[in-house]
């Protein structure tokens, strides 16, 4: 898997399924040796119950 940096002009939702995609793509090729990928919604450690999974991405076992 070809690894690169992406950079974004702005913080903010709008680049959330740009994150997702590149999750998706490295979970795909493997490039990592992770099975499983989650992406989640973060929070802070104060407020760790707004913690969401918004999804799990495994891989088919061979």
């Amino acid at each position: 898997m070809e690894r690169r940096v992406i950079y974004f002009e702005k913080p903010g939702k709008e680049n959330s399924g740009a994150c997702l995609d590149v999750a998706r793509q490295a979970a795909a090729e493997g490039g990592y040796g992770a099975d499983t990928v989650m992406v989640l919604k973060s929070a802070a450690s104060k407020r760790l119950l707004d913690l969401r999974v918004l999804e799990i991405l495994a891989k088919p076992r061979a």
